[in-house]
């Protein structure tokens, strides 16, 4: 059995976005077996519609296009969360897709909105070599107090920016 490097297992491992397609957005469900008292909810009945966009990892003009990172955001259709947070983290992928390092992770919560915006994630060059980035996104909302999950990833995207 051949055994893998340490680089590529552990924290360093491909992080789980729940079977989305990259770069799709995701609606927020419930998980299963959480109830509102006498059925689990599912989309079909839930009057809250809410969805997590991934964005795409691009240097940052704020930093002179020094860094880089991604603006994921929610938006809600109907209804308004009493709290949507995010929790991000950008990661550059090596060895072929096999290892995903984490290089830079934020949160953000904003409180009886209909959007949330994250914008302050970033991650500063230390060269210009061309190194390939993803960033993940695990969002929740709170509204009539059940709480909603969705998790996104952006496409993998090359740019000179190396480590």
């Amino acid at each position: 059995m051949k055994k893998w490097p340490r680089a590529l297992t552990g924290i360093y491992a491909r992080p789980s976005t729940h079977g989305q397609i990259a770069g799709q957005p995701a609606i927020y469900k419930q998980l299963a077996g959480e109830t509102t008292g006498e059925m689990i909810t599912t989309q079909a009945f839930d009057p809250y519609v809410c969805t997590l966009y991934p964005s795409v990892v691009h240097p940052r003009q704020s930093s002179g296009y020094g860094s880089v990172g991604a603006k994921p955001y929610t938006k809600c259709l109907v209804g308004t969360p009493s709290q949507i947070s995010h929790s991000s983290v950008l990661y550059i992928v090596e060895w072929g897709g096999l290892s995903w390092v984490p290089m830079a992770s934020r949160g953000q919560t904003g409180y009886n909105t209909r959007t949330l915006t994250l914008t302050s994630l970033e991650w500063f060059c230390k060269n210009w070599n061309t190194s390939t980035f993803v960033q993940t996104t695990n969002g929740t909302s709170v509204q009539a107090g059940r709480t909603y999950y969705s998790s996104v990833s952006t496409v993998k995207t090359p740019l000179s920016c190396g480590k």
